[in-house]
Formats: C-alpha cells, sequence, structure tokens
C-alpha cells in the first residue's frame, strides 16, 4: 500500500509526556502504596504471629476483645455507627439544602458561606484546637454559657456531652458542598425559568426539580459515604484521645498500635471489618442506583 509523502507522522511532544508523567506519579504512586501495598501487609499480618508463623490466633483475640470485661469495643462500634448514620442522614441532608440556599444566592448566604467555608480556608488541626480551647473551661463560648446559665459542665471532661460536642464540630466542618453546587450550576437555567413561571416555590423546586436531576451525584456521595460504615470517626486524638466515652473503632485501631504495638490483632479486626462492609456497601449501591433513574440534559 502507497503511504502519501506529504501526510507525516506528528512527533511526540517529549516535553508534554515528561510534564503529564510527571504530575501523574505523585497520585499513582500513592494510589499503588495505600490500595494494593498497604492492604495486602495488612492482609498479611492479619494471619501471622510476631515470628512471621502463619496462624489464625489473631482473630480468636479479636474476638476475646469483644468479650473481655473492660474492654472498649462495643463502645468503639457504637460511637462510630453514631458517627456513620450522622454522616449519612445529617451532614448530607444538610448540606444538600445549604448548597441549594447557596446556589440561590438567598438573602445572607455570603454570610452564611464564610461560615461554612470557615473550616476548610484553616487547618484541620489548627481549627479543632481553636474550637476546643473556645468551648473548654475558660474559652468565651465556655463563659458566655456560664454567666447564662450558671453552673456549666466541662463539656470535653464529661462523659455526658464529651461525643456530642465532637459530634457537632464534625457535624459544622462536613458542611462543604461544593459537589452538590457544581451538579446545580449544571442545569439549565431554562428549567428553572420555566418553573418560576409555573410559581413553583423553593421548597418544591429542590424536591420535584433539584433533587432528581443531581441524583447521579447524591448516588456517588451517598456510596462515598456508605464506604465509612465501620472507619466513620471525628478528631478523638485531638479532642479528648479516647476518654470520656469516645473511642471509635479508628481511633481504636490506632491506639492499640501506637500505644501497644499490637499490629497482627488489629489487623485481624480490621480485616472482620472490612468483610462486613464491602458486601453491605455493594448492597446499598444497588439500592441507591435502583431510586431513580439519571435525568440527561
Amino acid at each position: 500500500m502507497n503511504v502519501n509523502p506529504k501526510i507525516k507522522k506528528k512527533k511526540i511532544d517529549v516535553g508534554a509526556c515528561v510534564f503529564v508523567g510527571t504530575i501523574l506519579f505523585v497520585p499513582i504512586a500513592l494510589f499503588i502504596f495505600n490500595h494494593f501495598y498497604l492492604n495486602l501487609e495488612s492482609f498479611r499480618l492479619a494471619f501471622q504471629n510476631i515470628r512471621g508463623e502463619w496462624t489464625l490466633n489473631n482473630f480468636k483475640v479479636a474476638i476475646k476483645d469483644f468479650t473481655a470485661d473492660g474492654s472498649v469495643m462495643w463502645e468503639s462500634l457504637r460511637n462510630t455507627l453514631i458517627f456513620f448514620v450522622n454522616e449519612l442522614f445529617v451532614i448530607n441532608i444538610l448540606t444538600l439544602f445549604l448548597s441549594y440556599f447557596l446556589f440561590k444566592r438567598i438573602y445572607g448566604y455570603k454570610i452564611f458561606r464564610i461560615v461554612l467555608y470557615l473550616p476548610s480556608i484553616i487547618g484541620s488541626v489548627a481549627f479543632s484546637l481553636v474550637f476546643k480551647a473556645n468551648v473548654s473551661v475558660g474559652g468565651p463560648v465556655y463563659e458566655a454559657i456560664k454567666k447564662i446559665w450558671g453552673s456549666t459542665p466541662e463539656f470535653y471532661h464529661d462523659s455526658r456531652y464529651a461525643l456530642w460536642m465532637i459530634l457537632f464540630y464534625v457535624t459544622w466542618t462536613g458542611l462543604g458542598g461544593l459537589l452538590f453546587q457544581g451538579a446545580m450550576a449544571r442545569i439549565p437555567t431554562e428549567v428553572f425559568e420555566s418553573a418560576t413561571l409555573d410559581g413553583i416555590t423553593p421548597f418544591k423546586e429542590l424536591v420535584k426539580i433539584v433533587i432528581p436531576m443531581i441524583w447521579p451525584t447524591i448516588t456517588t456521595i451517598y456510596i462515598l459515604s456508605f464506604t465509612n460504615i465501620f472507619s466513620a470517626t471525628g478528631p478523638i486524638l485531638l479532642f479528648t484521645k479516647g476518654q470520656y466515652g469516645t473511642f471509635t473503632v479508628a481511633y481504636w485501631l490506632w491506639d492499640q498500635v501506637y500505644s501497644y504495638n499490637a499490629v497482627h490483632s488489629s489487623a485481624a479486626v480490621g480485616l472482620i471489618y472490612t468483610l462486613i462492609g464491602c458486601p453491605l456497601c455493594l448492597i446499598f449501591r444497588k439500592l441507591m442506583l435502583k431510586v431513580q433513574d439519571a435525568v440527561e440534559y
């Protein structure tokens, strides 16, 4: 077959390839390290003892931790599920409503935008320390409440309030909504104009128009949230270090590894939770995809 001599082969831009390769190297390396090496290493540790011998004793130790006197495993599981339910049904729903509020630029939306995005601007560690200092004894918020109500409990040193204060902090810092607002911005303006001419109310507009049209985004966010079913947690280390009834599964695993060097039994516990959580995530994903068909526009 004769090749037209006028058609020249396109030269490879070496500089562009090097640039793209450099940009992609870090995320690809982190993906390989976090999702392959660490998972394989955790799997190996779960079935080996400290001498490197293969055994199932780590799982026996993990099961004993649930039934041992003074064990915080049930407390950790309960608190983790509280954080998980809060993320799934409180944070996500509030974020959806607030995203619509900001998207429609309702009066006062600029103030809410600053309040909601303030935790994203300030570093998480610095913001948590500032928040704790304000609510702890001697802080301005604590002193203001004390002047109004008189006697005030030490919120982070009282098992009745410590977990709920962390839950409040996690809820506040979790209200972002960038994905929701981005999805809402893609809805054609003609849809809103037609609904306005028909006299639709803001609530019906949200329920009847916005939510169905951004359902793929909602589904993605909820599926990602559901994957945290056993890893949902708050800044326990920064606030209470697990004291006052605030242990979670994630912090318990961290504490076992860094305080007691119990890497093998901790890996076994993590594997057990993974085996329970994976089928639940797949079932939830299947249910979410059946709830509402995607709207093309």
